[in-house]
């Protein structure tokens, strides 16, 4: 099986990914190799058809953060 050398890891994306493999009881390489292992397996058109598909589950959504504000005020 191959091998992968990371150099120059940014040191904040080093620490957070060790924090991942703490939380979920694997080891570093073990969550470096999932997460690779899971990113490579997706493309755009299955990201953008699972986005439409919650988009469409969770209906309509106001952004408009003023009507929030009026009714806050309104209390």
């Amino acid at each position: 099986m191959p091998d992968l050398l990371l150099r120059n890891l940014n040191l904040k994306t080093f620490h957070l990914l060790e924090q991942r493999a703490k939380q979920t009881g694997h080891s570093l390489q073990s969550e470096a190799k999932l997460i690779l292992s899971q990113s490579t397996n997706r493309n755009l058109a299955d990201s953008l058809s699972r986005a439409s598909k919650w988009r469409a589950k969770l209906g309509k959504r106001d952004t408009d953060s003023a009507v929030f504000l009026q009714e806050d005020r309104g209390r």
